[in-house]
């Protein structure tokens, strides 16, 4: 019975990402031993970050988003950008509040539904079958 009713919560959502361009939104988990105090987000195709449009920011004041060591946020496109929706890699970039930094290139975010950040700043990236596959 829950793996008939996984299933069609499994469908469901592939029917609703494949009515959109592209669902590109994500979660943040983070796994670095410290607090991530900025977050960069830029398509792929970008030579590089540009802090006044890839600074992924919170709320009306536009305040950058934070995810203090064991949490997580959710990363949604409306609040990044909108010019880039049709690009499905992008590279990320974070600060931590301990000064350590990292960048990946190339996330798949029309397929990653989550992103895990551990210790060594290694990243980890879930698909919604994988995310599934835990339950």
């Amino acid at each position: 019975m829950m793996k008939k009713l996984a299933a069609a919560i499994f469908a469901v959502v592939v029917m609703v990402s494949a009515a959109s361009a592209y669902n590109l939104d994500f979660t943040i988990l983070n796994e670095s031993g410290s607090s991530i105090t900025r977050i960069y987000l830029s398509p792929s195709w970008e030579e590089s970050f540009d802090p006044d449009r890839h600074l992924v920011t919170r709320g009306r004041g536009g305040t950058p988003t934070m995810i203090a060591n064991g949490g997580s946020e959710k990363i949604t496109f409306g609040n990044v950008c909108t010019d880039y929706r049709n690009s499905a890699m992008w590279d990320m970039y974070v600060v931590c509040a301990d000064g350590r930094k990292g960048m990946w290139r190339r996330i798949d975010l029309s397929e990653v539904m989550a992103v895990r950040i551990d210790r060594n700043l290694s990243v980890r990236t879930f698909t919604a079958l994988e995310l599934l596959g835990m339950f």
